[in-house]
């Protein structure tokens, strides 16, 4: 028999089993009666899953608890993750997007073209981007969605991106090309620490992967930090006389992990087990920083601001066996992160006016109703 909703967050819109969780009749928190005192059984679990989580060295200890004494559905059927992500707090921002269509809402599909020498992302609902983990289209060329556009004339290392090439142009087709474009901290800008475009697909060629790798550089005045074991992205950029869009290999990020490492490829960054791990890390950091609380006192952090399914999806279930193209992508721009100076604010460029307003028409004029 089905049911609404009521217990999973953003849910509401949505069916499923009765479900009893755990607050309702809990020993200690229910009068002669028999009325649960919800209010003060769901503090008592919260102060104790939070015990559990701060002695814990990892979140699978937490995350077994939380299965065993359930307070929703999502909770009692939870795949323990081995991986050491806050998978809980990416669910309900999951569940979020979902429900609300943020991916599409908050993204616009583009193609990209050069047109008098300049970049253009040309917003079109024909477009077929690849949303989800499990990919559910046949045509993989996909395209690349924009979640905010780049500013007029942005200043060097405001913008970078993490690409993870596939390896040739013929395979089995598991395996995508994943792009991310981050942005960091502007001096008065209203957005900062986010994602604001991406792509992932695959294209007929490896070319043409790269050739959209180089677009969103030029179009973000970006570098790209990349999986360097894969040769064709430096041959590439060789024939195309743009070596200065590749990142510089994060030295300090290999010694810091990779005791006497003898690397030496000049551009972007091989990837083995300690630096997946070092990755890990620094993706969990980013997800957990806090940025703001909301209206109930709760702390925002960039979870919140995530509104790619895919991704979502890919840090719920990672682990170092299987094929996560989106967060090695994104390991890809935490490299980048902590190279960097972290506490760097950059400063607006001259504003275009002109070129900004296009693209804002442009969206505005396809996708209104």
């Amino acid at each position: 028999m089905p049911f609404i909703n009521i217990w999973d967050d953003n849910a509401e819109n949505s069916v499923c089993g009765f479900f009893h969780p755990l607050t309702w009749n809990l020993e200690g928190f229910y009068d002669e009666q028999g009325n649960s005192d919800i209010e003060g059984a769901t503090e008592w679990e919260m102060k104790r899953r939070a015990t559990i989580l701060k002695s814990s060295s990892g979140t699978t200890a937490y995350q077994q608890h939380i299965q065993e004494f359930a307070l929703k559905p999502s909770e009692a059927f939870l795949t323990v993750s081995v991986n050491d992500f806050p998978v809980v707090e990416l669910r309900n921002q999951l569940n979020r997007v979902q429900r609300e269509g943020l991916t599409l809402k908050k993204g616009t599909p583009v193609e990209l073209s050069v047109e008098e020498g300049k970049v253009r992302a040309k917003a079109s609902k024909n477009l077929s981007p690849i949303l989800h983990y499990k990919v559910k289209q046949k045509d993989l060329t996909s395209c690349p969605i924009i979640f905010e556009w780049p500013i007029s004339s942005p200043p060097k290392g405001l913008y970078k991106i993490g690409f993870d090439p596939y390896r040739q142009d013929q395979s089995n087709g598991v395996s995508l090309a994943a792009i991310y474009v981050y942005k960091g901290v502007q001096k008065d800008s209203g957005t900062r620490d986010i994602i604001v475009a991406s792509y992932v697909g695959r294209a007929q060629t490896t070319d043409s992967v790269n050739r959209i790798a180089e677009m969103l550089a030029e179009l973000y005045n970006a570098e790209i930090m990349y999986e360097n074991e894969v040769p064709d992205v430096k041959k590439y950029f060789e024939r195309r006389k743009k070596l200065h869009l590749l990142a510089a290999q994060p030295d300090g990020v290999i010694s810091k992990n990779i005791k006497n490492s003898k690397v030496a490829r000049v551009y972007g960054c091989h990837m083995n087990d300690k630096l997946k791990d070092a990755g890990a890390k620094y993706i969990k950091k980013w997800l957990l920083t806090e940025r703001d609380f909301d209206e109930n006192g709760d702390p925002v952090t960039n979870i919140d601001y995530i509104y790619d399914m895919g991704l979502l999806e890919e840090l719920v279930l990672y682990n170092k066996k299987g094929n996560f193209d989106r967060v090695m992508a994104l390991m890809q721009v935490m490299f980048q992160i902590e190279e960097d100076d972290l506490d760097k604010v950059y400063e607006a460029g001259d504003t275009n006016k002109d070129f900004f307003n296009e693209l804002e028409d442009l969206r505005f004029n396809l996708f209104k109703t």
